[in-house]
């Protein structure tokens, strides 16, 4: 099945043609402040990494950043770490 690209194509570039703007965040959870970021004008979320969440024991759990990023993604927002 062929799908029309265009409409995608446009959405592309706009998205490239807007400012970018960014906002810190400490949290990796909070839904409602990120729907406030992106009603703000956002475009992306820079997230802390917190050593003693992602490394215990000498195992790596990810889980929490994963979850970030599909929370972004959700959104149309980008990440940066």
């Amino acid at each position: 099945e062929r799908t029309n690209v265009l409409p995608r194509a446009r959405r592309i570039r706009r998205a490239l043609a807007a400012p970018m703007r960014g906002i810190n965040t400490h949290q990796h959870s909070n839904e409602a402040a990120f729907d406030h970021a992106r009603g703000a004008g956002f475009s992306f979320l820079r997230a802390d990494i917190f050593w003693h969440q992602l490394e215990r024991g000498g195992q790596y759990d990810f889980a929490i950043y994963d979850r970030f990023a599909e929370l972004m993604a959700a959104r149309g927002l980008g990440v940066l770490y």
